[in-house]
């Protein structure tokens, strides 16, 4: 997946950047997961919502909306679960041009 602003030279380092940092929020927001720490899930990916979201990446965005949303009630596991998996799927294929 490519970021929708890939084509804007003047974005190009900011871009790499970010799809750089994506494995780095992964990580993090697993860890909090498996540390049944569901209110460190609900921030990262609140985070990870606006950010992926400016930078081009909606449906990174649209995933991370959902995840927050999960996590902020923290009552399904399962769905918690799933939607750090889609997340780090999605993130692992981001690319920025």
């Amino acid at each position: 997946m490519v970021s929708e602003l890939a084509d804007d030279a003047d974005l190009a380092d900011i871009l790499d950047l970010f799809v750089a940092e994506l494995s780095k929020r992964v990580r993090a927001v697993e860890e909090a997961l498996d540390s049944a720490n569901y209110a460190e899930v609900e921030r990262i990916a609140h985070q990870l919502k606006g950010a992926a979201g400016g930078y081009g990446f909606p449906i990174i965005s649209d995933v991370a909306k959902i995840l927050e949303k999960h996590a902020a009630g923290a009552t399904d596991v399962a769905a918690i679960t799933e939607q750090v998996r889609r997340l780090a799927d999605l993130c692992a294929s981001a690319r920025p041009r």
